[in-house]
């Protein structure tokens, strides 16, 4: 299996991208949840970012300012675990176009995939319920 450094949090081998990241512990535990509630362990927690990262993609796709509106608004946290999620195919081709258009705008860069990916679980959460945002 041939692996090349990308840049700073990932890897790509022949089967997939590995992307190691650094997430709230809070947020983990909610995904957990999430996993668990779907009938999947920490095994499935790839795909259940795959899945999430297809429709922030969708998302941005339609709202492009918004996308890079809110990916703004995700800054690095403490209490952090690192994980690391495989991305494969259409996933990992999505996760690169999300960067791409992040990339080519005055957003931050420092911790970029951190910030993607963050956004990006917290979009399934609310998504799924399992975070609520109350008025």
């Amino acid at each position: 299996m041939a692996k090349r450094a990308l840049n700073a949090g990932t890897v790509m081998t022949n089967e997939a991208r590995l992307i190691s990241v650094r997430l709230p512990i809070g947020l983990l535990e909610q995904i957990s949840t999430s996993l668990k509630l779907r009938g999947l362990g920490k095994k499935g927690r790839s795909k259940w970012f795959s899945e999430a990262l297809m429709t922030l993609g969708e998302m941005a796709k339609e709202d492009e300012e918004g996308y890079l509106g809110s990916l703004n608004l995700y800054n690095n946290q403490s209490n952090l675990k690192q994980i690391q999620i495989a991305l494969r195919d259409e996933a990992q081709h999505t996760f690169d176009n999300l960067l791409q258009i992040a990339s080519l705008s005055s957003i931050e860069k420092d911790g970029l995939i951190t910030k993607l990916i963050f956004m990006t679980a917290h979009l399934q959460l609310l998504s799924e319920g399992i975070i609520v945002v109350e008025p």
